[in-house]
């Protein structure tokens, strides 16, 4: 069984939803054609999301092959994160907020106030 380290990786985030019936190279190859990233170097996690936003999945490369986690909720929604319109079509995730992402927490709030 291969343990997980995320402690020195990247974890990008894909903002837009993508069709969960996708395997693991079909989403490899999303994230090498659109998002430019090489998951066989620096550790990289990338992470994406349904379009309801109940099922998310992460893909890696270790050394000893391929992981392709599922999550999905039994209740909730997964954080919508937007982005302005020329900003990149992903945002770095650190541990903290990729733990609280994958468990359906909000990761930004929105401000109503000067004060909070």
């Amino acid at each position: 069984m291969a343990i997980l380290n995320f402690a020195d990786a990247t974890v990008t985030l894909l903002l837009v939803p993508v069709d969960m019936r996708f395997g693991f190279d079909r989403l490899a190859a999303i994230a090498r054609d659109i998002l430019h990233i090489n998951l066989n170097i620096n550790n990289q996690y990338i992470v994406f999301f349904s379009k309801n936003r109940e099922i998310c999945k992460i893909i890696h490369i270790d050394d000893k092959g391929t992981v392709l986690i599922v999550r999905k909720l039994h209740e909730g929604r997964f954080e919508q994160l937007l982005s302005k319109q020329n900003d990149p079509d992903s945002v770095n995730l650190t541990l903290p907020e990729l733990e609280k992402f994958f468990n359906g927490d909000k990761i930004y709030t929105k401000r109503v106030g000067y004060y909070h």
